[in-house]
């Protein structure tokens, strides 16, 4: 029995279309703007929001940092699957699953996690160091002339 693979498409970006990116997103207020696809004969059809909002992200990443990422990950988690999604160690998120900062549940003997489940988690624990950041830099500049002192 021969299992067919999907392989994933990689697409590489040169400089220029970086560039496009950054114009594009400078220019324009990407939630007031409407993609549509244009066919050949003319006729216009338009994306659903869902697709959209994929593109802008993309767009805008592609601007901010040159390069994008689009995965589509599966309902039900593993260890290993969660740990790289919130770029932690797998053992770190089954320390975080036993303490019970994030939600788990058992599929036999193994541990799985819901990816909306996983997902909330990173929003709030990027929010949460981007706080603990802020406050630092926000600390650092209440004190600066004393750090110059010791240069």
């Amino acid at each position: 029995m021969t299992t067919a693979v999907q392989m994933t498409r990689r697409i590489d970006v040169d400089e220029a279309t970086v560039q496009d990116a950054k114009s594009s997103v400078h220019d324009a207020d990407a939630q007031q703007l409407r993609l549509t696809l244009e066919a050949a004969d003319g006729t216009l059809h338009e994306l659903p929001l869902s697709v959209e909002r994929v593109l802008h992200q993309a767009l805008s990443s592609l601007a901010e940092t040159g390069s994008v990422r689009i995965e589509r990950f599966p309902e039900e988690l593993t260890t290993t699957t969660a740990a790289e999604l919130l770029n932690v160690s797998r053992p770190t998120v089954t320390k975080w699953a036993k303490d019970g900062r994030l939600a788990s549940f058992k599929v036999g003997t193994h541990t799985r996690f819901h990816r909306e489940d996983v997902m909330t988690f990173k929003k709030t624990r990027d929010e949460e160091r981007r706080s603990a950041f802020d406050e630092l830099r926000s600390l650092d500049l209440e004190h600066i002339e004393e750090f110059d002192d010791l240069g």
